[in-house]
């Protein structure tokens, strides 16, 4: 008998008839090979179900820093990577910290990875692999008050006697301010806010960050926001991308593929307009 056949006769009411005197046991073992070839197919139908199940309960956190998290462009992010983990069969978890706490974090393998660094970060954070699809591009710019000073790139900042402020923990800004800026000349701030008000002070002529969290923190701050505050030059214009510890290794290539898989459709564009429309 071929199996197709099986299968015809099992689902038949017909099939289970005594039709001839003695085959009492002929339907009994009917009966159990029904019951036997029933009992496979529900298993080899719920194993998927069960290991899906298990796949989507699967947690991979992000961290990144407290003042992009809590921008128009770490809702962006949270948009893109909730989409493109959930295609890896992971939910998103994206905590904020000060930007110098989770570079600690993501070396030492305590989280999956960092949500958003320049493409350069690994190159001083070795057990941090770059995602080779950036998900956005970010202008490091300067941000001051009048009209007597415009620059334009890092290496503007050399002349002049003016200190100039900056965010503890972001390397990009750091490495490139100490290459040119005499160390008497720098101002650390632990947030962009309070870095903005020493320039309103006059204890700094110029603060050094990535302009989308410059905008937001102005655009949430009142006195910010009426002061003469202005962007004076832009610094460089880098590609941003995710990280993945090492321990993820394995994870690097599929999330790159899907990034790359989600432009074609044009969701990251889409989420940027729904994030626009949250942060109004």
């Amino acid at each position: 008998m071929s199996l197709d056949k099986f299968f015809i006769d099992i689902f038949n009411p017909s099939y289970y008839k005594l039709n001839e005197k003695g085959s009492f046991m002929s339907l009994i073992n009917k009966l159990l090979k029904s019951f036997f070839v029933l009992s496979l197919l529900v298993s080899s139908m719920s194993i998927p179900l069960y290991l899906q199940a298990n796949e989507i309960k699967k947690t991979i956190v992000m961290v990144g820093s407290r003042s992009t998290k809590e921008s128009f462009h770490g809702k962006w992010l949270t948009l893109i990577y909730t989409e493109a983990f959930k295609r890896l069969g992971y939910r998103l978890e994206y905590k904020a910290y000060p930007a110098k706490r989770a570079s600690m974090l993501s070396d030492l393998g305590k989280v999956d990875g960092e949500i958003n660094r320049v493409y350069s970060y690994s190159n001083k954070h070795p057990n941090m692999l770059r995602v080779g699809e950036s998900h956005y591009s970010a202008y490091f710019v300067a941000y001051g008050m009048g009209d007597d000073l415009k620059l334009d790139a890092w290496k503007s900042l050399k002349e002049g006697n003016y200190k100039v402020g900056y965010r503890n923990g972001v390397k990009k800004t750091e490495t490139n301010l100490i290459k040119h800026v005499p160390n008497d000349r720098l101002i650390i701030t632990s947030t962009n806010n309070q870095g903005l008000k020493q320039v309103l002070v006059g204890r700094t002529k110029v603060f050094v960050d990535v302009r989308h969290n410059i905008v937001d923190v102005i655009k949430a701050d009142k006195k910010l926001k009426n002061s003469a505050l202005k962007e004076i030059g832009i610094m460089e214009k880098v590609d941003v991308h995710s990280f993945l510890h090492k321990k993820n290794a394995k994870l690097v290539p599929l999330l790159t593929q899907t990034l790359q898989q989600m432009k074609k459709e044009g969701l990251i564009l889409k989420f940027k307009k729904e994030a626009e429309k949250l942060s109004l």
